[in-house]
């Protein structure tokens, strides 16, 4: 018997627009797993395809047109999603935040916004940062994480520069190395990357641990929901979304 077709998703009760590193190819599955039936996606693509500060601020210049075409397709919120990109400052956060949302005519979400917002959901302050990154991101996002009191108590990273290195690392790798490198004291894990896969694994990464797992796609995803205001929770990636997901935005989770 021929499987039964997959209907369409025309975005007939919501429609949410990303702006992706070129680069990518981990996000549009993870965000779609994370959408619901009626909503639909549309994703561009601006220059990232490796790890140099150029090569970071080079993507953040082409917001303005992205979002004026992602415009046309009218979407109800657009995000910015690039973790490395958007915690390089404050002041580059809020010039991206601006431009997208005056350009595609709608709000605006970044990845820097939903780890921190998805942190305070979860009522969490200490975390583990762990990444694919080479050193220089890891401390430019402990710093920015830092500033919005969300304090990084240990840091690892892979020293990996393009999305086609960090897409190959698999789960279980990522599942070793918070074995080895979440300190007793962090209240959280944040898997920081939209370019690895670790959307599978984060409930076992959390029984593992015994403590919740942000990733950068999770994260987005539970924010995009927010604003598309999806409010059943959703299980299979994590307690963001299975526990939070009815926690009102900017608001702590027992608030």
């Amino acid at each position: 018997m021929a499987p039964a077709p997959v209907a369409p998703r025309y975005g007939l009760r919501a429609r949410a627009a990303v702006m992706l590193p070129s680069g990518n190819i981990t996000a549009e599955p993870d965000l779609l797993a994370m959408m619901p039936v009626g909503v639909s996606l549309h994703v561009t693509r601006l220059p990232l395809n490796g790890s140099s500060r150029e090569e970071l601020l080079q993507m953040a210049e082409g917001v303005e047109a992205a979002a004026t075409l992602l415009g046309h397709a009218q979407p109800d919120v657009i995000a910015f999603h690039c973790t490395a990109v958007s915690t390089l400052s404050g002041t580059l956060e809020a010039d991206i935040l601006r431009q997208a949302a005056a350009s595609a005519g709608c709000p605006a979400i970044a990845t820097s916004q939903a780890i921190l917002a998805g942190a305070a959901a979860l009522g969490v302050r200490r975390i583990a940062l762990v990444t694919p990154y080479i050193d220089e991101i890891n401390r430019r996002e402990a710093a920015f994480f830092r500033q919005h009191g969300l304090e990084c108590v240990a840091e690892h990273g892979l020293g990996l520069r393009t999305p086609a290195e960090m897409f190959d690392v698999p789960p279980a790798r990522w599942l070793d190395l918070l074995r080895k490198h979440v300190p007793a004291e962090a209240e959280a894990v944040l898997l920081s990357c939209t370019a690895i896969r670790v959307l599978e694994m984060v409930d076992e990464a959390e029984a593992l641990l015994g403590r919740p797992v942000l990733t950068s796609n999770q994260a987005i995803g539970w924010l995009l929901r927010r604003h598309l205001g999806i409010d059943v929770p959703l299980a299979g990636f994590g307690s963001l979304l299975s526990r939070s997901s009815l926690v009102k935005l900017g608001e702590q989770a027992g608030g």
